[in-house]
Parts: C-alpha cells; sequence; structure tokens
C-alpha cells in the first residue's frame, strides 16, 4: 500500500511540475536585412531603416504574423562587397531566414547562384540593374520599381523630347554606376535608337570631393544635355563643380537616387534650378498628406518611434517589408495558417506567393502593382526644381517591352 502511495504522490507531482511548464513559444519568423549604412551609398540608408521599421510596427500593431513574431536583424556592409557576402551568409548561417533584404548591384551577381540555386531564398534587392531581374532563371530575386536601364532609356527618351542631340555620361567607376550605362550604351544600343549621340562617358571616384577636372572635359564637349548617374554622393559635387565652371545647371538629368535634400541643401537652389530627375515614390509627408495607407501606418509608428528620415527612400523600404509580408501572410494562410516546418518549403511558398501578387495596392501611391515581372510596378514621374523646390514636370514615364 506504501509503496503504492509513493507511486501516486511521483504521479502527480509531476503532472504538477508539467502542468506548471510554460507552453512552448511561437517559432519566430526570421528576416535579414544586408545594407549600406556608413558607406558611400549610406544617403539612402533610409530604405534599410524603413524595411526594418516596418517589421517592428507589424510586430506591435498584429503581433507578428499569425502570432509569430518577426525576427529580423539588419547588418551594414558599408557597401564592400565582400563584407555584404559575408554579412549574408552570416545571417544565413545565424538566422535560417525565408527572407532577405540584400543592397547591392555586386552582391546581386555574386550571390545570384547561392540565392536561386543553393539557398532558394525570395531576395529584395536595392539594385534595380536589369540583368538580375529574370523570372524564370533566377526566380527568387525581387526588385522594387523600373529597372535602372529602363531609368536610363526613360532620360534618353527625355532628353530627345527637348530637342537633345547630344548627351554626356557621367558617373563614378563601380558596379552599380557602370553596369546599366553599359547595357543601354553596348547591349541595347539605346542612343542610337532614339537618334542620339553620346560624346563620352566619364568616370570619377566614388564617392569623390572634387570632381572638377572631369566637368571640365565634359565641358569642353559642349553636349546638349549632361547625365549623371550617381547617388547623392557624386551628383553634389559634379553639381557644384558645373556651376563654378559656368555650365548651365538646366542642362543637367540626375538619378532618382539624387532627387534628395542634401542636394539642394549643398549645392543651393541656383545651382539646380532647372535640373531634371525623377519621383519614385512619395514621401513621408506626402502619404500623410493623401491619407494613403502606408502614410497612416507610419503617421502612427512616429507617435511612439523616432524616424531615420522623413524622405522618399524611407517609404521605400517601408513598402517593400510589406510586400514581403504579405507574401509571407499569403504563404502561411495556404499552409492551414501554420509555417511549414521545411525552411526551403516555406522559401519557395512565400517565393511562388510574392510573384502571384497582383492588383494589389501596397499603399504607397503607385496604383496596383503585379510581381508577376518581379519589379512591380515600372513608372516614374518627370520631376523639375525650379527656386529650390522639386516640381513635377509631367505625366509619369516608363519603358513598355
Amino acid at each position: 500500500m506504501r509503496k503504492w502511495l509513493i507511486m501516486v504522490a511521483v504521479v502527480f507531482l509531476l503532472s504538477s511540475v508539467a502542468g506548471c511548464q510554460a507552453a512552448p513559444k511561437a517559432k519566430s519568423i526570421s528576416i535579414g536585412l544586408v545594407a549600406d549604412l556608413t558607406g558611400p551609398t549610406s544617403s539612402l540608408a533610409g530604405i534599410a531603416y524603413g524595411g526594418r521599421d516596418y517589421f517592428v510596427y507589424y510586430n506591435e500593431k498584429y503581433g507578428g504574423i499569425g502570432g509569430s513574431l518577426i525576427e529580423y536583424e539588419l547588418s551594414d556592409a558599408t557597401y564592400d562587397l565582400s563584407k555584404e557576402v559575408a554579412a549574408y551568409k552570416e545571417l544565413m548561417t545565424k538566422l535560417k531566414p525565408v527572407s532577405m533584404h540584400l543592397w547591392s548591384t555586386g552582391a546581386a551577381k555574386a550571390l545570384r547562384d547561392d540565392v536561386n540555386k543553393v539557398d532558394k531564398i525570395p531576395i529584395i534587392y536595392e539594385s534595380n540593374v536589369r540583368e538580375i531581374v529574370d523570372p524564370v532563371n533566377l526566380p527568387f530575386n525581387f526588385i522594387a520599381g523600373p529597372t535602372y536601364e529602363d531609368t536610363i532609356m526613360i532620360v534618353l527618351d527625355w532628353i530627345k523630347e527637348l530637342g537633345g542631340e547630344t548627351v554626356v555620361f557621367l558617373s563614378g567607376p563601380t558596379e552599380f554606376h557602370v553596369s546599366a550605362n553599359k547595357r543601354v550604351l553596348e547591349e541595347f544600343k539605346y542612343p542610337e535608337k532614339v537618334g542620339l549621340e553620346v560624346l563620352d562617358w566619364i568616370q570619377y571616384p566614388a564617392k569623390p570631393t572634387d570632381v572638377t577636372a572631369e566637368m571640365l572635359r565634359a565641358k569642353k564637349l559642349a553636349p546638349d544635355f549632361y547625365w549623371i548617374w550617381d547617388t547623392p554622393e557624386g551628383s553634389i559635387p559634379c553639381l557644384r563643380a558645373a556651376n563654378e565652371l559656368g555650365i548651365p545647371s538646366d542642362k543637367f538629368f540626375i538619378s532618382h537616387w539624387s532627387r534628395h535634400p542634401l542636394v539642394i541643401e549643398q549645392v543651393g537652389a541656383e545651382g539646380c534650378e532647372g535640373v531634371k530627375s525623377f519621383k519614385l515614390l512619395m514621401s513621408v509627408d506626402e502619404l500623410i498628406e493623401a491619407r494613403l495607407p502606408v502614410g497612416m501606418e507610419i503617421e502612427e509608428f512616429s507617435s511612439t518611434h523616432e524616424l531615420y528620415t522623413r524622405n522618399w527612400e524611407y517609404i521605400k523600404g517601408w513598402a517593400e517589408s510589406k510586400v514581403m509580408v504579405e507574401a509571407i501572410k499569403r504563404a502561411i494562410s495556404k499552409n492551414g495558417n501554420a509555417m511549414p516546418e521545411d525552411i526551403y518549403q516555406f522559401r519557395q511558398m512565400v517565393r511562388d506567393e510574392w510573384e502571384a501578387i497582383k492588383n494589389w495596392d501596397v499603399g504607397i501611391g503607385v496604383g496596383l502593382i503585379d510581381y508577376s515581372d518581379h519589379k512591380g510596378w515600372t513608372s516614374m514621374t518627370p520631376m523639375i526644381c525650379r527656386n529650390g523646390v522639386w516640381e513635377v514636370y509631367g505625366p509619369a514615364m516608363e519603358i513598355k517591352k
């Protein structure tokens, strides 16, 4: 009898201990972000912080996806290819993520097989170079907006519409600067197709401080227009040097990356008068004023969090993460509202759902997006700087395949 009572007591005790144990935590959903936070393109770091902040917002607002919190890690690669590749591999091992943000053109090329054949993980790239956008051969690569090549061809179309016959290209020397220009000039031969002559393509160092010699060389060619393909780090010294050399500012086109407050602040309103560029997305305040969904989300988020920037690039990162989360939600929903145990199956499902996003409003004022081409949307609004303010020049422009 005594042995029996002891056994009952032990069983009761074990049952009580087990009952007191906390329920197992829901498995988190891991996502990695690799960006340039301190290097030569760090003026655009708002993209990375916008992407990260959406995950913070979503966790706080909705408690994660289906009860599973989004676990994220943001790594600074300083626009160094070896560091970006190393950061990708470290996060793949450490987090085993279902998706990732990556930054540069160089990394997109260096990791194309790792991403698409080995790890098979859906990636949203900040590089929009066309050769990485191939739904058939590079099925896990995604971007947001028109490709770099599309942008350059739109610029050349615009120059032709303005009556231009000659143009000088100006850019830095990195893969980002060179790849798209080279394809448009050598592979597509687009200037010849639209009847333009490219007098020269002048390259200067990455993140230059003084490009007077390069701009003097460009001035001597006397082109109708100049095209600067760079972030503010390169566009600012180019426009400054042009100002000092007496080159009219209205002869310059700069990339959408350079339609940044720093350019007007550092070059001055007079030095930017008539400069042309593009609006890819609205700024935070424009979205809030228009009462668009992402504007409302960020307004709510910013009531308790400080934003890194209120520029348009913050919107780009936020929207990219919002699309990523939507694809993850759809994948989990199709799996009976449960995360697949196999990470490769999970990544494949997210990739498939991402590609299937069509006629969906992400809430940023670009209309209904369609990711069947892995771009989402393809138009940009032409802008011109007048009296230190960017104004809409005309209707949205895009390159149709």
